[in-house]
């Protein structure tokens, strides 16, 4: 692996571990046993590197192709949502911590947010792109009759939004994670069903 590669592959692992806030560039010169000027040499900043790791590592896993899914009923987006969810935490497995969680994930792009306008513009995009196929999905179930009528399509769409990434299921093991997501998202669905 190329030099600067290992360094955003183990910078994301830190990040993950002890938050955007939590990280210096001495905790990366220790975990990867480097001169802070080989660091300098890829990156002219810590905050440049942080900005590279999530647009590279981050970004990716919690992204959506709103195209790839605009014809799913609610049903159908749920197990797809279950089935990234999986895919993501065996990635942040892979990157050397068990205990490495979706929220972790989340927690570090809302961070990362916080700190760079470009990167809060992207992270709004990636979170349209997951109210778009929401919002897609519960227009779907409404004209296949699935759901009860009256109800509101965009208050759906943000509920179930804030649902998939994690608002109302946090807890502090990764094992009540993917069962507290799908439980949410389902108990929400029985709810505004026929």
């Amino acid at each position: 692996m190329k030099t600067r590669d290992l360094i955003l592959q183990r910078t994301f692992a830190l990040l993950l571990d002890k938050g955007y806030d939590g990280v210096s560039v001495s905790d990366i010169q220790q975990e990867l046993e480097i001169a802070r000027g080989l660091l300098y040499h890829y990156f002219s900043s810590k905050e440049e590197l942080f900005a590279e790791v999530v647009r590279q590592k981050a970004f990716p896993l919690v992204a959506v192709d709103r195209e790839k899914w605009k014809g799913c009923s609610i049903g159908e987006w749920i197990v797809e949502v279950i089935r990234h969810y999986e895919e993501v935490v065996a990635v942040l497995r892979q990157e050397g911590k068990v205990e490495m969680t979706w929220v972790n994930l989340y927690f570090l792009v809302y961070q990362s947010a916080r700190y760079h306008v470009a990167l809060s513009r992207e992270f709004r995009e990636i979170h349209e792109s997951w109210f778009a196929v929401w919002k897609s999905a519960v227009l779907n179930s409404f004209s296949r009759g699935e759901l009860k009528s009256g109800l509101n399509l965009e208050s759906l769409a943000r509920q179930f939004t804030c649902l998939s990434q994690g608002f109302y299921w946090i807890r502090e093991k990764e094992a009540d994670g993917k069962y507290d997501l799908k439980k949410g998202l389902y108990d929400f669905y029985e709810i505004i069903k026929r």
